[in-house]
């Protein structure tokens, strides 16, 4: 059994006030409408999602942060996946592995106004990653207005 990553209990520790949502997959389910089977069958695998947002409020991640998160996750036997930069956007994921089977999904999304950490506990297609980031955003996006 793997358990939430020492990054995100880190980094949650010292953004204690940042904005933070977490989804089960009962949760994602739940709020997922019936007409979307494609994204029901992609969170299947997903037993845990904490999504964590550190906006100016709360100060940004650092450069010294972010190497930090680097080496926790290393720690933890995640392996990089991705590291790209795209309209303003630097975006890394990290995966762990057991077997050759996901374990785990680390992803961060940094940009000028605020950063975005998603940590996965589950399994999804590597292939769907970024829908399966899109709907998380427009989920969180939705939730703030009643934040």
């Amino acid at each position: 059994m793997y358990g939430q990553s020492r990054a995100m209990r880190n980094i949650s520790d010292k953004y204690e006030d940042a904005f933070t949502m977490v989804f089960y997959y009962s949760t994602l389910k739940m709020v997922i409408p019936e007409d979307r089977k494609e994204l029901k069958e992609l969170i299947y695998g997903i037993e845990k999602i904490k999504m964590l947002r550190i906006d100016n409020e709360n100060g940004l991640l650092s450069n010294a942060d972010i190497e930090i998160i680097k080496a926790d996750l290393i720690r933890d036997n995640y392996e990089e996946g991705l590291s790209m930069r795209m309209g303003g956007k630097k975006t890394f994921a990290y995966i762990r592995e057991n077997n050759g089977t996901m374990k785990g999904l680390f992803i961060l999304i940094s940009e000028d106004a605020s950063s975005t950490i998603f940590d996965l506990i589950g399994e999804i297609p590597i292939d769907k990653l970024f829908t399966l980031t899109k709907e998380i955003e427009t989920l969180t996006e939705n939730a703030i207005i009643f934040k």
